[in-house]
């Protein structure tokens, strides 16, 4: 029987580093940024204080914050806009939290600021940012940096999307047109270990404000929210099944994925105003240039709970039923090392499709495929393992979930 609901739920992202010194790296200028303990509270904008000379153009902003106690964290998406990520679903988020540090982390040298106008021009980008600590909640985070103009003309009262990546190349892109090269061209290489990710998660955000360039003057606009450009996926055996079930897991792997990925989501244009605003049915982005076969889950475990997991670019598994993906899954009598081993595959195995009518999504019939697509968490327990000389088959439950939505489903070879 299959359970689907709208899950509010919060994914955060963290900063990389508890130094209190960063050298925070902004397109092609590059400056030493200082994360204060206690620093003292921003001034307020238009302020024009030892931290906001009267030449510059100062701007502000806030990555949406949570409130864990340690290490200090910035959270994403967390605003309770919840409108735009799907329809006819409700409900509540199940207890167990699906962010840890890895999913979290932020390095803040890898953060670019940009100022696009109307037209989707570059406009300027922000300089010399600093990160400032809040003094009395040390989660919280406000960056600061200096507006700095390119070759058109910036006018205060305008509206102007201001636009972040994180954890991503620093990709030269020509001011005219800019917006919409961005779309195209900004792209991340992917690379794993056998302990897992090599690097950061791609991150991107934006939102639009209206602005004053008014020497002197400091912009405060805000959240703003960065949508990951990854996927995780976990399989395990059921938390309430380890103690009891009488087969362990050997190995998972993956037969197909991406070696890369888009760092700008699908459903992006100069009409998006915030990254908020993105509907989840449009945020994939297809991308086909570095393809890859094959790739092992690495073992991890949390709150005791031994588990196999990967991280992954978004993968079209719609499009061409040959490259559909399908996990993997090898398992052997619970503690028998040197025991025949059992693996799931094909058609046997953990695919991404829609095994029962009112699983998600609602208006697909049974057995549709669906994309693996960024900023998702694809969590699949095992309840169940039946090897007999008459038939095999697993019993799993999948979560689906992306950072303010999920669902489950259980179904049975």
């Amino acid at each position: 029987m299959m359970i689907y609901e709208l899950k509010q739920m919060s994914l955060q992202t963290n900063i990389l580093t508890l130094s209190l010194t960063l050298c925070i790296v902004a397109l092609a200028a590059s400056s030493c940024g200082i994360v204060y303990d206690d620093y003292p509270t921003p001034d307020a904008p238009g302020d024009n204080s030892s931290s906001n000379t009267a030449t510059e153009v100062r701007l502000s902003f806030r990555l949406a914050m949570n409130d864990k106690a340690a290490p200090p964290v910035l959270a994403s998406r967390t605003d309770g806009s919840y409108e735009n990520w799907g329809e006819g679903i409700s409900g509540e988020f199940p207890d167990w939290d699906p962010g840890d540090d890895y999913d979290n982390t932020i390095d803040p040298r890898s953060l670019r600021v940009t100022i696009v106008n109307n037209e989707g021009d570059l406009a300027a980008t922000i300089t010399s940012l600093i990160a400032i600590r809040d003094k009395d909640n040390k989660n919280n985070y406000t960056f600061e940096g200096t507006v700095t103009g390119k070759d058109v003309s910036l006018e205060s009262g305008k509206q102007y999307k201001i636009v972040i990546t994180a954890n991503t190349p620093d990709v030269e892109t020509p001011a005219t047109g800019f917006f919409n090269t961005a779309i195209d061209e900004w792209a991340y290489s992917w690379a794993n270990t056998e302990a897992g990710p090599a690097q950061t998660i791609p991150m991107y955000g934006l939102v639009t404000k209206t602005l004053d360039f008014t020497p002197g003057y400091r912009n405060e606009i805000g959240t703003i929210h960065l949508l990951r450009a990854a996927a995780k996926v976990d399989v395990a055996l059921a938390a309430e099944s380890q103690a009891l079930s009488e087969y362990e897991i050997v190995s998972v792997a993956i037969d197909r994925r991406n070696a890369g990925g888009f760092t700008v989501p699908g459903g992006v244009d100069l009409t998006t105003g915030a990254t908020e605003s993105i509907s989840i049915d449009n945020s994939f982005r297809e991308y086909t240039a570095a393809a890859t076969d094959g790739l092992d889950f690495y073992p991890v475990v949390e709150n005791g709970t031994e588990k196999f997991r990967i991280y992954i670019p978004e993968w079209d598994n719609t499009t061409d039923p040959d490259t559909r993906a399908t996990i993997a899954v090898t398992v052997r009598p619970r503690g028998e090392e040197d025991a025949e081993t059992t693996t799931f595959e094909s058609d046997r195995g953990i695919r991404f499709k829609k095994y029962t009518d009112d699983a998600y999504p609602a208006d697909a019939p049974t057995g549709t495929f669906y994309n693996v697509i960024r900023n998702h968490y694809y969590k699949f327990d095992i309840q169940n393992i039946i090897i007999t000389p008459e038939e095999d088959h697993m019993r799993f439950r999948v979560t689906i979930a992306d950072m303010e939505k999920g669902g489950d489903w259980t179904y049975e070879y």
